[in-house]
């Protein structure tokens, strides 16, 4: 690819990025599996761990430990966290390694679940393939716990197949895990119809690599080293650490200008949200609920008396006689004002939504 500036070609300097929009490679699925990897150690929250194989095969079911593991690993035990039971064994340590593609067959929002004991890790897309780290992993259960469920959510486009890499160990004690993924209110830990193996045809210009974070050889590429180093993520591991670095990825993703108060090769983002009380502006919810006339009675005793002079066997006396007694008598309607407090009741939810705006894609590729 050269550019074309006054009639006269400009070969792009390494390091440069440019828009492609041909096809950059087809996926296509084999076997209807995921391939699964152990070792007899623990993975010391390291992505990249590899160590002695004691086992590896195939697997489409991930309900447990020992199905995900090909039968391999044996249960001994269960584990009840807040009132669902998950199976378990006494083998330690241990880590596992499960690496494939996801057939998506629903446009919309994807939940993945990992239960594990003790850390393990997921990712999905272009960082499932390669240069896969604790900071861009997509769901992070790492670190030494019991069995502790940790989910994310996803937009995902039907028709698609996404990587995706579990990494997940048991540095003592009892361990265990757990891969679930729900779409469409389905709940699955059996990949059938999910889970794939297959082969990629790159069909990318040569000297040009996708932008997708993948890693490479700082030996093989070293002219495109020398220009971007290490800004954008160098793999974690025992294997790989000072040998490998990464490109930048560019999946799913906007360009944002970089500033001299800003450092290139940082990002940030999202591209669905959650609102919470914070991000709503401040505002009251008023109301009344009037007042009312009620009608009643007032009940009293009513005195009547007469006073003069009474001559009574030629003796004048002065005094008074009268009667009393309760009489009801009925005052009439009287507007007696008054209010009652009150709670409105709440409505909406907390789902997710997208906040991008009408897009294109397109791949970014880097010249090396």
């Amino acid at each position: 690819m050269s550019f074309l500036f006054n009639n006269v070609s400009i070969l792009p300097a390494i390091g440069s990025v440019a828009m492609y929009a041909g096809s950059v490679g087809t996926f296509t699925p084999t076997t209807n599996v995921l391939n699964y990897v152990v070792y007899s150690s623990y993975h010391n929250e390291q992505p990249a761990y590899t160590a002695t194989i004691s086992s590896s095969g195939t697997t489409v079911n991930t309900l447990n430990i020992n199905t995900a593991t090909g039968g391999y690993i044996a249960l001994s035990g269960t584990q009840v966290v807040n009132g669902v039971t998950y199976d378990n064994t006494n083998v330690a340590p241990f880590t596992v390694v499960l690496t494939g593609y996801i057939k998506c067959d629903y446009t919309g929002t994807w939940t993945f679940t990992l239960v594990s004991d003790d850390g393990s890790y997921m990712w999905i897309g272009p960082n499932a393939l390669a240069g896969y780290t604790p900071d861009n992993c997509f769901i992070n259960n790492g670190l030494g716990h019991g069995m502790t469920p940790v989910s994310a959510t996803v937009s995902l486009v039907s028709g698609n197949y996404y990587p995706i890499r579990i990494l997940s160990g048991n540095s003592g004690g009892g361990g265990g895990l757990q891969f679930s993924f729900a779409r469409n209110g389905t709940t699955y830990t059996n990949g059938t119809g999910f889970f794939y193996q297959g082969t990629i045809t790159n069909t990318i210009l040569p000297g040009w690599l996708i932008c997708d974070g993948s890693a490479y050889s700082k030996t093989a590429y070293g002219n495109l080293f020398s220009v971007i180093g290490t800004t954008y993520g160098t793999s974690y591991g025992t294997d790989y650490g000072s040998t490998i670095f990464n490109v930048p990825n560019l999946t799913n993703k906007f360009i944002y200008g970089a500033s001299s108060s800003t450092s290139y090769g940082i990002s940030g983002g999202n591209n669905i949200v959650t609102l919470a009380v914070a991000n709503i502006p401040s505002h009251n919810h008023g109301g009344t609920t009037g007042g009312e006339s009620q009608g009643h009675t007032h009940s009293f005793t009513n005195r009547q008396f007469v006073a003069g002079y009474l001559f009574e066997g030629g003796t004048q006396n002065y005094g008074a006689w009268g009667r009393e007694g309760p009489y009801n008598i009925n005052s009439g309607n009287v507007s007696q004002g008054h209010y009652h407090n009150f709670t409105t009741d709440s409505t909406g939810s907390t789902k997710p939504f997208s906040i991008l705006p009408a897009y294109t894609m397109i791949t970014f590729i880097i010249k090396y």
